[in-house]
């Protein structure tokens, strides 16, 4: 179940730490089931892991569309509109960031989420 993000903070090598603009949305990952019918008719359920996504928009700023261009393995906070934390690890990209109305937006994947 996605979650709205009030905060998302990655920490970038040559930047040092980034916070994202309010409003981005995130989805913690896990185990999810799936239903499955044998012939006989008996109903069993699938095991599926999922990665952690995450949907936000950054400010562009100096140096940041270069920084997250082919951005891998890095580890991504997520503070959520209840103040829970959550760390997605090893967290890659998963689009090609452009600048749009002066933020650039950001799609990320990454380990299943865990509380903080």
């Amino acid at each position: 179940m996605a979650k709205a993000a009030k905060k998302i903070i990655v920490t970038l090598p040559s930047l040092g730490r980034v916070e994202s603009n309010p409003g981005g949305s995130f989805d913690p990952g896990g185990v999810s089931y799936e239903g499955k019918m044998t012939e006989s008719g008996r109903t069993h359920y699938l095991e599926n892991d999922n990665p952690a996504m995450l949907s936000f928009t950054v400010p562009n700023l100096s140096g940041y569309l270069e920084q997250f261009r082919g951005l891998v393995d890095v580890n991504v906070n997520i503070q959520d509109e209840l103040g829970q934390s959550w760390i997605v690890t090893e967290a890659f990209i998963t689009n090609t960031p452009t600048v749009s109305g002066g933020d650039i937006p950001i799609e990320m994947q990454g380990n299943p989420a865990e509380p903080v």
